[in-house]
């Protein structure tokens, strides 16, 4: 009897670790935090990243994640795009750089962006890095 009480009890207390884990990605306006230098010598890559891309002031996480969404739709086909989801954001709050990640972790995506750095203040699109299996190129 003892046993079966622990069972249930374990049991439970891993299905809202589960759930816990689940809202924290899918629901949440969590925003992670990172620092830009890590990725300054990764930027770069992207269609025509050359031209001043201004998308106006971006103040939270959801408006970072649509115009990620927007940048990357001008590179690749809808349906790759769709299948990255969901897109996370974090915060440079020293820079005041948001940078927007997709999921792509599909083997067709190898040579597609990661994330794309957009400042806050003005949307001034900073530029684009992508990880090929954990490493920034």
């Amino acid at each position: 009897m003892k046993w079966r009480t622990i069972f249930i009890l374990v049991g439970i207390l891993c299905m809202i670790g589960v759930a816990y884990v689940a809202y924290r990605y899918y629901c949440s306006e969590y925003v992670g935090r990172f620092r830009l230098s890590d990725y300054e010598d990764s930027m770069g890559y992207g269609f025509d990243y050359m031209r001043e891309i201004y998308l106006g002031p971006i103040e939270t996480a959801e408006e970072a994640k649509a115009q990620g969404e927007q940048l990357w739709r001008e590179m690749e086909p809808g349906w790759v795009v769709d299948a990255w989801r969901p897109f996370g954001a974090d915060f440079d709050q020293e820079n005041q750089v948001w940078k927007v990640t997709n999921n792509s972790f599909l083997p067709f995506s190898r040579v597609s962006p990661s994330h794309v750095f957009i400042r806050k203040t003005d949307g001034k699109v900073l530029g684009f890095a992508r990880e090929l299996h954990g490493v920034l190129n």
